[in-house]
């Protein structure tokens, strides 16, 4: 595939991809991670704009998958006791 040839259907299943093998390895994929993924990608397509290499940067135009947070644990509450 050339680089002209990339769309943001491709960068959308790329990250597709990448959340699901997070998920199967049970590893927890961290918004900060594909953030950082989808800044690296923009940065170099949009080098490659500046060079008139693409037309274009589907990487900026990627809305990332959604990631679950993780829950809060809350145990039982705990009494306050004051000294007086």
């Amino acid at each position: 595939m050339l680089l002209a040839e990339v769309s943001v259907a491709h960068v959308e299943k790329m990250f597709a991809i990448i959340s699901r093998e997070h998920e199967e390895s049970g590893r927890r994929l961290k918004a900060a991670t594909l953030d950082r993924i989808r800044a690296t990608l923009r940065a170099a397509l949009n080098a490659a704009l500046r060079q008139g290499l693409v037309e274009d940067n589907p990487a900026s135009l990627v809305a990332l998958p959604p990631t679950r947070r993780p829950r809060a644990v809350v145990g039982p509450p705990k009494t306050a006791h004051s000294t007086a």
